[in-house]
């Protein structure tokens, strides 16, 4: 059967299991990859993709469940299946989904893949890698076409129908000269059309020519509290960490440091942060969150005053606090009026972090790791790569001292990311 078919499938099943409240969605994707592999082209391959999420609400208990199988059979054991694990679950009042019957159809990026612009690409990117960077080994990396057909229903007669097309770029690479070879580094995203080379995207050529530079790393001598200029490949996973804060489970069990900021400054008001489920800017669009809403555009960050949780339905139900209109999964930071030459410049001392390599920050936003593919900078100048770096700080005091944003950013396909130049973390050599 097809998506549609096996989405109302799974509707009327999880109804007649008693089902108060209930949501299917169901995707079929089909992915066309060409890898490569130490600079060569290696492999061209095409995979399909099934994916069935339920999800019902009974009796105040709610249980989901995935699978890869769109038949009768496998439904019909998914929604007795559902039925036993809801009957194990505890009942919860703030269990819901939307109730708005919003029916909807989107259609958005490369619907169908262009093989030979694809091939094309590639044997472009190789060549001029070969040419540019002959130190640099291109390990592993692919571009993909990906193309997923998404139904979403609700009980409530929420309808989306979703056909989204992107490509994909992955890149993982370092260099070798002599017996000097420098750390791994890589940089990947979604594409809406190839009309681009690939060495312009994701900030590859700079990271590759960096990649020669980084042959001869050294330790940063003694211990010192500087600046940290992030990088746009590294700050997503900073940026992540930081608006963590503001999801359901921090929230709810009132752990969240900025639980009661709402309205209040939290941030350097350089920072401005949109979520934008469907900029023109973005490859990869949000249509519908997890619980059957539309995904609509809302300020996270404004001049550094918080203007939104992150809240599910459920986050909101259990805290009293308003709904996130969207997930919060597409993020355009808001450009700064410097280029990152300049805030480079303006450096007196600290780290260029480029990749960052750590665990998860603590609660109250400490956090500590090695800088990787870095540089240590002095006086404005970049003075060597580092290597047994570490850094650590707290990202609430990070985000608080920014003091420069860049104006150039990289469209990742799910961000738009500067750099950015903040103060007081503690920089410390082998």
């Amino acid at each position: 059967m097809d998506r549609n078919q096996a989405a109302h499938q799974s509707l009327d099943g999880m109804k007649k299991i008693g089902a108060s409240e209930a949501q299917v969605v169901c995707s079929v994707s089909t992915k066309e990859e060409l890898n490569f592999a130490y600079g060569k082209i290696s492999l061209l391959r095409s995979t399909n993709d099934y994916s069935l999420s339920l999800s019902a609400i009974r009796e105040g208990r709610k249980a989901q469940l995935g699978l890869n199988q769109l038949n009768v059979s496998a439904i019909e054991n998914a929604c007795g299946e559902l039925k036993a694990l809801g009957e194990a679950g505890t009942p919860d009042s703030a269990f819901g989904f939307s109730k708005l019957a919003v029916k909807k159809e989107f259609r958005h990026g490369p619907q169908e893949p262009d093989f030979a612009k694809m091939r094309l690409r590639m044997d472009e990117f190789l060549h001029s890698v070969r040419e540019r960077h002959p130190s640099v080994i291109l390990e592993e990396g692919f571009l993909d076409h990906v193309r997923s057909d998404t139904t979403c229903l609700n009980s409530h007669g929420s309808e989306f129908r979703v056909s989204h097309g992107n490509y994909g770029m992955l890149l993982v690479f370092s260099a070798k000269s002599g017996t000097r070879t420098s750390g791994f580094n890589y940089t990947h995203g979604q594409l809406a059309s190839l009309d681009t080379p690939l060495l312009d995207q994701f900030g590859a050529a700079e990271i590759l020519l960096q990649a020669t530079g980084q042959l001869d790393k050294r330790s940063v001598p003694g211990k010192f509290t500087g600046e940290l200029m992030i990088t746009p490949q590294c700050l997503g996973e900073l940026l992540d960490a930081y608006l963590g804060y503001l999801a359901d489970s921090p929230m709810i069990n009132g752990t969240s440091i900025f639980r009661d900021k709402l309205g209040e400054k939290i941030a350097s008001p350089l920072l401005s942060v949109r979520s934008e489920p469907r900029s023109p800017l973005l490859a990869m669009h949000e249509f519908f969150d997890a619980e059957g809403f539309e995904a609509e555009p809302m300020d996270l960050l404004e001049n550094g005053v918080l203007k939104s949780f992150l809240l599910s339905l459920y986050g909101a139900n259990k805290t009293g606090k308003p709904r996130a209109k969207s997930s919060g999964s597409r993020l355009d930071v808001k450009a700064g009026d410097q280029s990152h030459n300049e805030l480079l410049r303006s450096m007196k001392r600290g780290i260029l972090l480029c990749r960052f390599s750590g665990g998860r920050p603590s609660l109250n936003g400490d956090f500590s790791g090695v800088a990787k593919n870095s540089y240590y900078v002095e006086n404005g100048e970049i003075r060597y790569p580092v290597s047994e770096t570490m850094v650590s700080g707290n990202l609430v005091q990070l985000f608080d001292s920014v003091r420069g944003v860049s104006r150039e950013r990289i469209a990742f396909g799910t961000k738009i990311l500067p750099w950015i130049l903040g103060e007081g973390v503690t920089v410390s050599g082998k």
